[in-house]
């Protein structure tokens, strides 16, 4: 999960882990994005079992919700030139 900008700039921009990152940009208020949203779900509960992503001590993939509409994610969202949702980003070590 990503607390705050600090929290991105280390864990996502920086990238040090090795790990892929995969960053589902949504709005609540988006119809394709309720739409897409159950289909993250699967996939991510397909990795998990694929490749034991969220239980693993060492998960070899991040998967992070980031809501578009928060003013605390705009920073993000102008880094990726984000500009309609949903967006999917993936960041590869």
């Amino acid at each position: 999960k990503i607390n705050n900008k600090l929290d991105y700039l280390n864990q996502i921009q920086k990238n040090k882990d090795g790990k892929i990152k995969v960053l589902f940009v949504y709005s609540p208020y988006c119809g394709h994005c309720k739409i897409a949203m159950p289909e993250f779900e699967k996939t991510f509960k397909s990795l998990v079992k694929q490749y034991n992503c969220q239980f693993s001590k060492n998960p070899s993939v991040d998967l992070y919700l980031v809501d578009g509409n928060e003013a605390e994610n705009q920073a993000l969202l102008d880094l990726y030139n984000v500009r309609a949702f949903p967006t999917f980003i993936a960041i590869y070590p």
